[in-house]
């Protein structure tokens, strides 16, 4: 009796380890400031839960599967994993350098605008287009030219998709791929992996919900919009160098 309210104490420990490594690891400062040069471009409450979770199955789905991995080859497979580390971080430091870059060109280019005529008025990053007719903005660029579905069903975000994919493998990723060698238990393996995943989704739909507020509220106020969208485009640029400089130098500055 004693040995089975121990294994369960373990297996209880294990799991919610999991699910709060993810929670915190969704909050790492590289992920907030991707995901906020994301969102910069929505007003939608709903859709910015959806760039969250977007960004969280593209962050969970590939730490999955090298957590399998790790989990039935054990220490061989982490040497290698440490070797090759370095470059995920380049390749996240390049990532927001281009995602900072993006706010930017985007701002210069007068791209962001609000559409006041539509029924609900919504803000869209995109190439400068001439609303030709009005009589017809449904088709024009109107809520259907978006597809069917728009609306209706939750869409994954395919840029969020791949900015977490990116992010899956590098950073604080290592904590979760470091300590599975030391659970002993396949199937509890597994629980923590499943658990890192779903934290993770959970805290960056709640991080995007948050960081939606202010953005939102910010469209109404073109100074006030470009404003918070320079500050998400120098954090990018900044980090990004940042994350750049350390790999290559070896000297730390920041700690994400």
């Amino acid at each position: 009796m004693t040995y089975l309210l121990e294994l369960s104490s373990q297996i209880s420990s294990v799991l919610l380890l999991g699910f709060l490594l993810g929670l915190k690891h969704a909050t790492d400062a590289d992920h907030v400031v991707a995901v906020t040069a994301i969102l910069s471009g929505r007003n939608s409450l709903w859709k910015s839960i959806w760039v969250g979770i977007s960004w969280g199955l593209g962050h969970s789905i590939p730490l999955i599967c090298l957590g399998l991995i790790i989990l039935f080859i054990k220490g061989s497979f982490i040497e290698y994993y440490q070797n090759v580390a370095p470059y995920f971080e380049i390749a996240v430091g390049v990532m927001l350098i281009i995602l900072g870059v993006e706010v930017f060109r985007n701002i210069s280019r007068g791209n962001l605008h609000m559409h006041i005529n539509d029924n609900p008025p919504h803000i869209h990053i995109h190439s400068t287009h001439n609303h030709e007719s009005n009589s017809t903005p449904a088709k024009k660029h109107g809520k259907y030219n978006h597809g069917v579905l728009h609306g209706i069903l939750p869409m994954i975000r395919p840029k969020s998709f791949v900015v977490g994919l990116v992010h899956s493998l590098a950073g604080s990723a290592a904590v979760l791929i470091l300590l599975i060698p030391t659970i002993n238990s396949n199937l509890m393996g597994i629980g923590y992996l499943m658990l890192f995943g779903i934290g993770t989704i959970v805290s960056m739909s709640v991080v995007t919900l948050i960081l939606s507020f202010p953005l939102k509220a910010a469209f109404r106020f073109p100074m006030a919009q470009k404003a918070i969208l320079s500050i998400a485009g120098l954090a990018n640029l900044a980090l990004g160098s940042l994350l750049i400089f350390e790999v290559v130098t070896g000297y730390e500055i920041i700690r994400i």
